[in-house]
């Protein structure tokens, strides 16, 4: 029996939801090399059952909600979807998930770790990670989902043509396609824009 253990916090952070491959290499005393085919599963922070729910090219992971709340969320963002797509001028197709909790302490340990004094302030209520096609967040709130679904669909819009995005168009995007009125937090932040 093989086992490894992956460190996923500090300088080697995965957000909950990366898609992870590894595969087997085994020599024999004669030389002989056995490579295993790769085997791909999702990371999940196992603290929780999670409950999935689609939403067009998002897979939303969410827990201990009441099905009329998720119902209710569920039609909200999918009427969003359409509005970031003419924004975009793009078919939005490639799949992306989001994990939402429902409190900033229980999302805690499944964050990148900020400054201490913005940890305590929980300025942040959610982060996108482009390169894994990932956002996790904290509350079953439409506007939150939409806002960081923006920042990824954002960034596959513009591809490997664009390094970094000026932080004021990318959060301004995010927050002009969030349906409702503007949300009371004070923001999100995302690797495209920032550096985690």
């Amino acid at each position: 029996v093989a086992s490894r253990t992956l460190s996923t916090t500090g300088t080697d952070y995965l957000p909950p939801g990366t898609e992870l491959e590894y595969f087997y290499s085994i020599r024999d005393a004669d030389g002989n090399v056995l490579r295993t085919s790769p085997v791909t599963f999702t990371y999940t922070d196992e603290r929780f059952k999670w409950e999935t729910t689609r939403i067009g090219p998002l897979t939303l992971y969410w827990h201990d909600q009441p099905a009329a709340r998720v119902e209710s969320v569920i039609q909200l963002v999918a009427e969003s979807l359409d509005r970031v797509e003419s924004l975009l001028g793009m078919e939005l197709g490639k799949p992306v998930k989001g994990f939402i909790y429902n409190s900033f302490m229980e999302a805690e340990p499944a964050l990148p770790k900020e400054s201490k004094i913005l940890s305590q302030q929980n300025v942040f209520q959610g982060f996108a990670f482009s390169s894994q096609g990932v956002f996790v967040g904290v509350g079953l709130e439409e506007g939150l989902i939409v806002h960081e679904m923006a920042h990824l669909f954002l960034k596959q819009a513009v591809g490997s043509h664009v390094g970094s995005l000026p932080a004021w168009f990318n959060e301004g995007l995010s927050s002009y396609v969030e349906p409702g009125p503007p949300r009371s937090f004070i923001g999100s932040r995302d690797e495209v824009s920032s550096t985690l």
